[in-house]
């Protein structure tokens, strides 16, 4: 029997997220969502983002400790949406629009499908760290460096159906 590649990441990965770490995926969403809605530009949302990851990478990754360190998915955590409501954001590139997407549609998946937070922990942090060696320019790393993010294409993978099998034997 062929196992899908939906199916070989649930089997992999398979584990319910914490309250915690569906916190902190809510405050990511949040700062994807903020930048997809202008709200804030692609580059500070993508630091703010690496910043949180170092973080949790500074306390290794013991997520209780970087809540309490940075009040890190805390609703009462000031973050630079509210400090940039009179800013209007350049509009986004239309590869910035599509990485925020899939970035989105990773996160939507991951906690839809029971998969482990360890999954958007390497995904995106492989794509953060690749972004933040370029000052955060999606095209620099994209076009100039040829690194393909690895959150592309969640966004499509996203809209399938929960439960049903990707492939028909």
């Amino acid at each position: 029997m062929s196992v899908s590649f939906t199916g070989r990441l649930k089997r992999n990965f398979a584990g319910n997220m914490s309250e915690v770490e569906q916190r902190i995926c809510d405050y990511f969403l949040h700062f994807i969502q903020a930048a997809l809605d202008g709200q804030i530009n692609f580059r500070d949302a993508m630091s703010h983002l690496w910043e949180e990851l170092r973080t949790l990478r500074a306390v290794d990754y013991d997520l209780e400790s970087a809540v309490v360190l940075k009040r890190l998915g805390s609703s009462e955590f000031a973050s630079p949406v509210a400090s940039n409501q009179n800013h209007v954001s350049p509009e986004l590139s239309l590869e910035e629009r599509a990485f925020l997407e899939d970035a989105e549609g990773l996160i939507d998946w991951v906690t839809r499908n029971g998969v482990s937070f360890s999954v958007v922990l390497q995904i995106l942090g492989h794509d953060l760290s690749e972004l933040e060696r370029d000052g955060f320019s999606l095209e620099t790393t994209v076009v100039k460096r040829c690194v393909h993010p690895k959150v592309s294409g969640w966004a499509s993978r996203n809209a399938e159906p929960v439960g049903e099998a990707d492939e028909q034997m």
